[in-house]
């Protein structure tokens, strides 16, 4: 599970409005969709499944849903059943997370949960679970865990911890059983990931929910060893990236920013070449193109080359928020560094070209998501963020100038929502999105103000 850590910028993932669809609309088409075709034939269960995945690639959710529905339903009274009903209620929280319906999703996990530790004793002929069983039971608890706050989401990730732990000494038996068999040894370490970024989810709620609890800096610290510990690249001897993330979130709470430094740029050095590779889609790549387009014997070969090189960036990145909260570390290690850089004159540890590294690393972080999406606004203000602690501020003055532009549309398709909201609790909750944009549109435009200011403070008096 990725370690999605939440910011308390007002500045959030809105994106651009997009036109409405009434539910009953939704539902209609849903039960069309669910319904046998015209010539006679009965679907699977499994024939309705493959329809709600196509629906999802769609971006259908409800549709999906409605799919999902009626292949548990074939299920239920199937003498063989053609799928496994625990994926199919996976599938459907997946769908129900899409459509912001978090208790929806969290019952579908939790009936999942109870139908794999209903099997697993008899399946397994003990009392004892296998490792696949495990941590298929600790990959719901997480899921469980990420639909929950407080002291419910720390419980599901406890537990899942523990499932991993579990997991993690049966492979490890079967390591040492299947010496060097790569098979073996792969599922280990994939064992291990699993267990680290579970340790990264428990340590974000000491982070937030209860950071006030009693030892909760301490808690989250243990946390945050573990997981730097659990998993390690073979390879290149790095931590687990969502390790080296949360590691920096807490050492930027403890005050201990030049650290949390040192571990940001740590998580962005293992995202750095498919980061810089997507950025130059966007044209916001800053570093020099070593290619030389005089040294290429062949034009289509390079084209050829540059699809491949942006295919395998996509599939190599983590998601879209872990990338987003990356970005903001690093802008935080600037100001850090910028501080330090005016705490200590003359310093030797070169704050200022430290600072500005980590602004350009923000930009290509940001260019890789704007490639990805470029209709969310917080990362069109980060990237004025960005480009204004590089000192470019006339392309910062533009990404700020875009992302106003971008919220006034936003506004102004939530104030017409609310006035044809049906009832009191839409319109309060309509009300409360607007004043939220409001407050964003009021930072923004200080932003312009104070670049304006430095503008014009900057240049001379005419006599």
């Amino acid at each position: 599970t990725p370690n999605n850590s939440q910011s308390p910028d007002k500045t959030r993932l809105t994106t651009m409005p997009k036109k409405r669809t009434s539910s009953s609309k939704k539902l209609r088409k849903g039960a069309a969709a669910a319904s046998p075709g015209s010539n006679g034939h009965k679907k699977t269960a499994k024939e309705y499944v493959e329809a709600a995945e196509l629906a999802m690639q769609s971006q259908d959710a409800h549709q999906a849903i409605a799919l999902y529905n009626a292949a548990l339903d074939v299920s239920s009274v199937a003498t063989q059943a053609d799928v496994d009903t625990t994926f199919v209620l996976e599938k459907r929280a997946e769908a129900k997370v899409s459509i912001s319906d978090v208790d929806g999703a969290r019952e579908d996990y939790q009936q999942a949960l109870k139908l794999v530790r209903r099997r697993q004793p008899a399946a397994a002929g003990s009392t004892t679970a296998d490792a696949p069983s495990l941590e298929r039971m600790a990959s719901l608890l997480l899921y469980m865990g990420q639909l929950s706050g407080g002291k419910d989401a720390l419980d599901a990730y406890q537990e899942g911890i523990a499932m991993l732990r579990s997991s993690l000494e049966l492979r490890q038996k079967e390591t040492t059983v299947a010496t060097n068999h790569p098979t073996a040894t792969a599922a280990l370490d994939e064992t291990r990931k699993q267990l680290a970024a579970a340790c990264c989810s428990a340590a974000e709620v000491f982070l937030t929910d209860l950071c006030d609890q009693e030892n909760a800096e301490q808690e989250c610290e243990s946390y945050v060893k573990q997981a730097l510990s659990s998993y390690v690249d073979p390879q290149t001897g790095a931590p687990l990236i969502d390790a080296l993330q949360t590691s920096a979130s807490l050492l930027f709470s403890q005050c201990r920013g030049l650290e949390a430094v040192e571990s940001i740029r740590q998580c962005y050095s293992q995202l750095q070449a498919p980061c810089e590779a997507l950025s130059k889609l966007v044209g916001m790549y800053l570093g020099e193109d070593a290619s030389n387009d005089n040294e290429m014997k062949d034009n289509q070969q390079s084209e050829q080359a540059m699809e491949l090189t942006q295919i395998q960036a996509v599939q190599a990145l983590p998601g879209f928020e872990f990338r987003c909260q990356t970005a903001k570390l690093l802008l935080e290690g600037c100001a850090c560094l910028v501080q330090a850089d005016q705490d200590e004159p003359g310093n030797t540890q070169n704050y200022k070209s430290q600072s500005l590294q980590c602004a350009q690393a923000a930009v290509h972080v940001l260019g890789s998501l704007m490639a990805e999406n470029d209709e969310v606004i917080e990362i069109w203000f980060l990237a004025g963020d960005a480009y204004n602690c590089l000192e470019q501020n006339g392309v910062a003055q533009q990404y700020y100038e875009q992302t106003l532009e971008m919220l006034q549309q936003v506004k102004q398709s939530l104030e017409q929502e609310l006035d044809e909201a049906c009832n009191q609790e839409e319109e309060e909750d309509l009300q409360q999105q607007v004043d939220e944009i409001t407050c964003q549109l009021e930072d923004v435009q200080q932003k312009l103000e104070e670049m304006g200011d430095t503008k014009n403070s900057a240049e001379p008096m005419e006599e």
